[in-house]
Parts: C-alpha cells; sequence; structure tokens
C-alpha cells in the first residue's frame, strides 16, 4: 500500500517525531511504500525555539549551518502536488495541540485533492476525537484554520 505521512510542523520543532518514526519503520518493514510530507523546513519561523531561547532554556543555534536557508512554501500547492504524484491510498496525519489549526487546512485540502484514506493520531484525536471530528465531519472549521 503508498501510503503518505504528514508532519504538520507548522511551530517549526526541530525535532524527531517519535511516533511517525516509529509508524514509518514499521510499515517499512512491512512492505508499504511511504513518502513524508514535513513541514519542519517549508515554515521559516521558529515558534517553539523562539519561545525556549527567550526564557533561556535554549540557546540559539545556527540552524542554517545544518538545514541550509529555510524560506515559508506554498504549502497548500506542495502538498497537492505531493498526494498527485505519490498518488497515496492512505494519508497519515500526526495532530497535536499546537499544529491543530494548521492541521485542519491541511486536511481541508486532502479532502479536496484525493479520496485517500485519512488517519489521524496525536494527542488530540486521541484524548478528544470529537472536536477533530466535528469540525472535519461537520464541515465547521475553526476561524483561521487556513494552512
Amino acid at each position: 500500500m503508498k501510503i503518505l505521512l504528514i508532519y504538520p510542523n507548522s511551530e517549526g520543532y526541530g525535532r524527531i517525531p517519535i511516533g511517525l518514526s516509529v509508524l514509518s519503520a514499521c510499515l517499512k518493514e512491512r512492505g508499504h511504500e511511504l513518502a513524508l510530507f514535513d513541514l519542519t523546513f517549508k515554515v521559516s519561523k521558529n515558534i517553539d525555539n523562539e519561545m525556549r531561547e527567550a526564557i533561556g532554556t535554549a540557546k540559539k543555534v545556527d540552524t542554517e549551518m545544518y538545514w541550509g536557508g529555510i524560506q515559508d512554501a506554498d504549502v497548500t500547492k506542495e502538498l497537492k502536488e505531493k498526494i498527485q504524484s505519490f498518488k497515496p491510498q492512505l494519508i497519515a496525519i500526526r495532530i497535536i495541540q499546537h499544529n491543530y489549526c494548521n492541521s485542519l487546512g491541511l486536511l481541508e485540502v486532502i479532502r479536496k485533492t484525493t479520496d485517500a484514506q485519512v488517519v489521524a493520531g496525536g494527542t488530540v484525536p486521541t484524548v478528544k476525537p470529537e472536536i477533530l471530528l466535528n469540525n472535519i465531519l461537520g464541515d465547521t472549521l475553526v476561524p483561521g484554520a487556513g494552512v
């Protein structure tokens, strides 16, 4: 099966998502073909690290020397292109409270681009699935929930 994993890292976390990493390894081991759509390097503002630096729990690091420059991307366009070129049968998205609104926007793009099945994991669908389902199935997207 062709599976697209989405990491909607709109906050610019510089850490590897363990859940998606484990899921990816397990799926590859079982012969599935995987692709990743990762927003980590598609948004220039790193809110998480900026907050940690401001309160003194982290030092500023020149990430460009490791990752190169980050420029804001047209995420909607890139996600559509990824879906159209990879043609996934299943899309898995990690939704946590910090990227919830951004994730709703991505789910809207997915809904308009493909009929692939979608599964959501992470804290929001685990702890409060009814909130996510009401926003998606009820077509009552949260104001400002664009990509």
